[in-house]
């Protein structure tokens, strides 16, 4: 088995996970020696191609391209080993399909070597973007994508790693509602009090934030557009805690 080490640039940016190692894997120049199962490296992960299981749109096919900025499967399946990689939030895979909706597919796998999230293409021959998050934040043995004729252009992987000065809080302590809600969301943490609240994007634009010195505060999400979005909430005690929630 082969190994191949590239080396890029951390993807840098304004996010929810400000205090984490946000990891970008371009899929750029990679060899073209490159064969089945052989591992190359990108940002110190292992990437390798496999064989198709009978989870993908086909079993036990290893075809795929090479090309200067991505990757092509037709089909193939293309496996990163998170196994060294904690406190995954979510993963976003830039993709353009060529077979049709549900034609390719991304999931994440745990340590059990089970599924525990899955989410397939919608859009054929068009960019997407596919998001597949980690429900529980839990360890992860590999991200598994796979295709009968895709491309595969970047892949982000995003961590929640607070920061060395502040205590993650139990999420038991944060009182948040309605949820889902279409005007207000209600915040508040028991015996705690609240010092000040920022609201993200699912792909992780701070979108706002207010400092407080209260025990209690309603944000209102009435101009926001439908969709998920993350909610950090920090305390007087200098605890944080990240919750996400659904705008109707």
């Amino acid at each position: 088995m082969k190994i191949f080490i590239l080396s890029f640039v951390l993807l840098i940016g304004s996010s929810i996970t400000t205090n984490a190692q946000n990891i970008r894997l371009t899929l750029d120049n990679i060899s073209t020696d490159i064969s089945c199962n052989d591992i190359w490296i990108e940002e110190g992960i292992n990437l390798s191609l496999e064989s198709t299981t009978t989870e993908d749109c086909s079993t036990g096919d290893c075809f795929f391209g090479i090309e200067t900025t991505y990757l092509w499967l037709f089909p193939s399946r293309l496996s990163i080993d998170l196994s060294s990689v904690q406190s995954i939030e979510r993963v976003e895979i830039d993709i353009i399909d060529a077979c049709g909706p549900d034609c390719t597919l991304a999931f994440l796998v745990n340590l059990d070597g089970e599924t525990i999230e899955s989410t397939y293409n919608t859009i054929s021959g068009s960019a997407e973007t596919l998001i597949i998050e980690n429900p529980t934040e839990s360890m992860l043995s590999e991200l598994a994508v796979s295709s009968c004729e895709g491309q595969i252009h970047e892949i982000r992987i995003y961590q929640n790693i607070l920061s060395n000065d502040l205590v993650e809080l139990d999420k038991k302590i944060l009182n948040m509602y309605p949820n889902p809600s279409n005007e207000l969301i209600n915040i508040g943490l028991e015996k705690e009090q609240l010092q000040k609240v920022e609201l993200y994007s699912i792909t992780g634009q701070l979108i706002f934030e207010k400092d407080l010195n209260t025990n209690f505060y309603s944000l209102n999400i009435d101009n926001y557009s439908p969709g998920n979005y993350y909610l950090r909430v920090y305390s007087q005690n200098g605890g944080v805690v990240n919750s996400k929630f659904i705008k109707k």
